[in-house]
């Protein structure tokens, strides 16, 4: 039967070979997403990844030894279809080489004319069958089987993909990354106050020294200092909207959760209260100081407890 195989009869070997190896990672993946711990599903990642380019770098060798012995590709055989030269004799294996390791390539980089040029050309070549005068022909009636497969292949694959993310969804390690990542925000969030509560005392200081020598109109505190509380306002507010959302989560300790609650609607009422006096350009009182200073312990006891909550 040796007759050039068209475009689509290629698309299809071509899905089909796709699938075939998919199909590994789809069922590895799905096996990775039954870790209950995060360890266990970031060591399963490492090893899928370790796999991918393994299995990449053999699939060079796979393609360039399934082609020069066997005329082609998984995918190719199962739906009828062979390699050859233009005369229908076997592919010299320097030629395979070159078609499989760089035409075929190019055929992709040149944004995939070189196998859509099979449409039009009355040869039925792609750019790569061009480059060593090869062709792909038509040795079997094996289409109807190949789509067969390919629908299989499809359908696992999707099933495979369904059920990974039903275990993705219900996994119990989705809790502890939401930790994790609490935990962070909450370390980030801790190490920009520390930044933003040092400059406050520094300037608050710094004006209870000169207070004898400034003016009347002028504030012991700064700009600076007025854009800091105004966003630990921000932050506190934040912080209250979270904190509802976890009162009544068996998995946290609900303890632990109404004391944090209850320290973070002291510290909003504290920066309420400072924020407003600077936004109003009032002075800072001495009350006000030691407001401050119970906010930077109050708000050391809330990070401590953060950390016990969600670590």
């Amino acid at each position: 039967m040796n007759k050039p195989a068209g475009f689509f009869l290629r698309l299809l070997a071509y899905l089909n070979e796709k699938l075939i190896f998919l199909l590994l990672f789809v069922y590895l993946i799905y096996t990775i997403s039954k870790n209950t711990t995060l360890s266990g599903l970031y060591y399963g990642l490492i090893v899928l990844l370790v796999i991918f380019v393994f299995v990449s770098l053999l699939g060079m060798v796979y393609n360039v030894l399934f082609t020069h012995y066997f005329g082609g590709n998984l995918g190719k055989l199962i739906t009828g279809l062979r390699i050859k030269d233009q005369s229908g004799k076997k592919l010299k294996f320097k030629k395979v080489l070159f078609r499989q390791l760089l035409a075929y390539n190019f055929s992709w980089l040149a944004f995939g004319l070189g196998f859509l040029s099979i449409l039009k050309d009355p040869n039925k070549q792609g750019f790569h069958d061009k480059t060593v005068d090869s062709n792909v022909f038509r040795v079997n009636m094996l289409w109807p089987l190949g789509l067969l497969i390919f629908l299989m292949l499809l359908g696992t694959n999707t099933y495979f993909l369904s059920l990974t993310a039903v275990d993705f969804s219900k996994n119990p390690v989705n809790q502890e990354i939401m930790s994790l990542v609490t935990a962070i925000q909450a370390q980030a969030k801790q190490e920009e106050k520390t930044v933003t509560q040092t400059a406050t005392t520094s300037s608050s200081s710094a004006s209870i020294k000169t207070t004898t020598t400034v003016k009347a109109t002028t504030l012991n505190y700064s700009q600076e200092d007025v854009d800091s509380w105004k966003q630990e306002v921000e932050y506190k507010k934040s912080d209250q909207t979270n904190i509802k959302k976890y009162l009544g989560n068996s998995s946290l300790d609900q303890t632990k959760l109404q004391q944090f609650n209850s320290i973070n609607n002291q510290l909003l009422a504290i920066t309420e209260r400072i924020y407003g006096k600077m936004s109003q350009k009032q002075f800072l009182t001495a009350a006000d100081e030691a407001d401050i200073k119970t906010y930077i312990k109050l708000d050391a006891e809330a990070q401590k407890l953060a950390q016990e909550i969600f670590q």
